[in-house]
């Protein structure tokens, strides 16, 4: 329901800034960013898997491991950027990049739980690592390059011109897209998972979280 909420949010904020851009107009543009819309299903996508995948990973590492790992989205879109975007990226940024990487492959080495002794005996590998963490760092680093394949999709949507079959829509137009696929996804499993009771046992404190979130999305 939080996520559900968080694209509302984000939502009424774009279509806000859109009203007082259009004026009088608002309804008829607000017509064609929905009917224009098609793409922004993708990203959509991908957000409601980076947003699912993040449960369980941290259920099997620490927050701390899952934080240096999400600092790599930084080297999923240079990578990103460079397969979209036909982005370069200078050997000084790729040096800084690859120390990114060895210091959270070191943070998360660090960090990876003793197994006991009867895993000890029973599967060599575990004497390196144990299963279960490594299913968290993976679903962790496959959230962070999904993160960063949304994000250059996003930015490449942005860019593109209408000359090349697509309608110039400003980034309010484009968020307000994604909005609107993100609620179609969120709103069923919110009201399947609280019993249409979407903002039941809601604090100040998970308000305060709603905001935050909406407010870094559109930031972003």
């Amino acid at each position: 329901s939080v996520l559900c909420m968080n694209e509302l949010l984000k939502l009424m904020f774009c279509l806000a800034v859109v009203a007082s851009a259009k004026g009088t107009g608002t309804v008829s543009h607000l017509a064609l960013v929905v009917k224009r819309s098609g793409l922004m299903v993708i990203p959509a996508v991908v957000y409601l898997v980076v947003n699912l995948i993040s449960y369980p990973s941290l259920e099997r590492i620490n927050a701390s491991v899952f934080t240096a790992i999400s600092q790599l989205k930084v080297l999923a879109t240079a990578l990103f950027a460079m397969l979209m975007l036909r982005t370069s990226v200078s050997a000084r940024k790729w040096r800084t990049l690859m120390v990114m990487v060895t210091g959270v492959t070191l943070i998360s080495w660090e960090s990876a739980p003793e197994m006991s002794q009867v895993a000890h005996s029973h599967n060599s590998f575990s004497q390196v690592v144990s299963l279960d963490y490594l299913v968290g760092i993976m679903c962790a680093a496959i959230q962070t390059m999904l993160s960063g394949f949304g994000a250059i999709f996003f930015e490449k949507i942005l860019k593109s011109k209408s000359g090349k079959g697509l309608e110039e829509f400003s980034v309010w137009d484009r968020n307000i897209q994604l909005a609107i696929y993100s609620i179609i996804i969120y709103l069923p499993a919110a009201c399947y998972e609280t019993g249409w009771q979407i903002l039941s046992g809601w604090t100040a404190l998970v308000w305060l979280i709603a905001f935050l979130h909406a407010a870094g999305g559109i930031l972003v």
